[in-house]
C-alpha cells in the first residue's frame, strides 16, 4: 500500500508533507519551526550572596600586624568589625589588643571566604573603612621628611614604600588623590601596619603641594 502511494506521488510531481512543514517555499532567513521543542525561557541571574561572594578590599584589613596596628590607632575607636580565629581572639584577649572592639569568632574557611582570593589573613581580619588622612598642613612641620608619590598604583609597591618611610622617620607621605589605591587591603598587609603609624595626605594636584610646601619653608 505505502509503495503504491509513493509511486502516485511521483507521477504528480507533489513532494511529501511531514508533520505541520508548511507547503509553500520559506523564505530566505526564515528559520524552520521548531518541532516537538519549547523555546527555553532565559532566567535572570540572581545577584550573588554576600557571604559567597569577595568583599571589596577597601573595606578591609587582613594580617596580624594591620589588624594590630588599626586596633591600637586612635582614629578606629568604636568602629569596624573584628573578625578572628578562636586562637587569635584569644591573644587578642589575653594581651588586651583590642582596645574596646569586640571580636567576632569565626572558623578559617569563613575568614577565608570573606576576603578576596590570596588574602594572608592569618586569622584576623578588620572590616572598617578606609583612613581618610590628614591635610597637608598636619605633616608640614619644622624638619624632617616628607615622601610624595606621583601616580603610583600597585598596593605591594606602596605598602612597602609606607613601611620603609616610617622606619626612617619620615613626617607623612602625600599622595595624589586621584591616582592612589585605598590605604587598605593588601596595600596594608605589605605595610605592615605603617599605614596606621603614618600620616598620609591626599592632594589633587602635587605640583601646587611643592608650592605650598615652599611657602611654608620646605
Amino acid at each position: 500500500m505505502s509503495s503504491k502511494t509513493e509511486r502516485n506521488d511521483r507521477k504528480s510531481g507533489k513532494k511529501p508533507v511531514f508533520g505541520n512543514r508548511p507547503d509553500g517555499p520559506r523564505d530566505k532567513g526564515q528559520k524552520p519551526a521548531a518541532q516537538g521543542f519549547g523555546r527555553r525561557e532565559e532566567t535572570p541571574r540572581q545577584p550573588r550572596s554576600p557571604d559567597r561572594g569577595k568583599s571589596d578590599a577597601d573595606n578591609f584589613l587582613w594580617g596580624r600586624h594591620p589588624v594590630l596596628a588599626a586596633l591600637a590607632n586612635p582614629a578606629r575607636r568604636g568602629m569596624g568589625r573584628l573578625l578572628a580565629t578562636a586562637e587569635r581572639a584569644a591573644e587578642i584577649e589575653n594581651n588586651a589588643l583590642a582596645n574596646g572592639h569586640k571580636i567576632e569568632v569565626v572558623d578559617i574557611q569563613a575568614l577565608t571566604r570573606m576576603l578576596p582570593p590570596g588574602a594572608v589573613h592569618q586569622g584576623l581580619a578588620f572590616k572598617v573603612q578606609p583612613l581618610e588622612g590628614v591635610s597637608l598642613e598636619d605633616i608640614a612641620g619644622d624638619g624632617g621628611i616628607i615622601v610624595m608619590l606621583d601616580q603610583l598604583t600597585d598596593p605591594q609597591n606602596v605598602g612597602a614604600i609606607f613601611r620603609s618611610a616610617l622606619a626612617f622617620g619620615a613626617r607623612g607621605i602625600v599622595v595624589q588623590d586621584r591616582h592612589s589605591p585605598a590605604l587598605a587591603g593588601a596595600l596594608a598587609k605589605a605595610s605592615a601596619g605603617a599605614t596606621e603609624r603614618l600620616p598620609c595626605a591626599r592632594v589633587t594636584n602635587l605640583s601646587r603641594a611643592l608650592e605650598t610646601l615652599a611657602d611654608m619653608g620646605w
